[in-house]
């Protein structure tokens, strides 16, 4: 079965691909990418308190993705 299609990741096919890559482990990191990508875009703009506190947010389900990799960032 083809590891996409058990687990939707916007990563490359080849990655996918990889010999004993886990596609759970991948759609992790993916997400972990896109949330790094918003907190870059949100980071760019003008601070506001609803600006902030989607940062806080973001932060907060990044250090939680990365905890369920086992990788803790303290």
């Amino acid at each position: 079965m083809n590891p996409a299609a058990r687990c939707p990741t916007n990563l490359p096919e080849y990655a996918l691909a990889h010999a004993g890559a886990d596609p759970y482990y991948l759609a992790v990191l993916d997400t972990l990418i896109a949330m790094n990508t918003r907190m870059i875009q949100v980071g760019r703009q003008p601070f506001s308190p609803a600006g902030l506190l989607e940062m806080m947010n973001l932060c907060t389900n990044i250090r939680a993705g990365w905890g369920t990799l086992n990788v803790y960032l303290d």
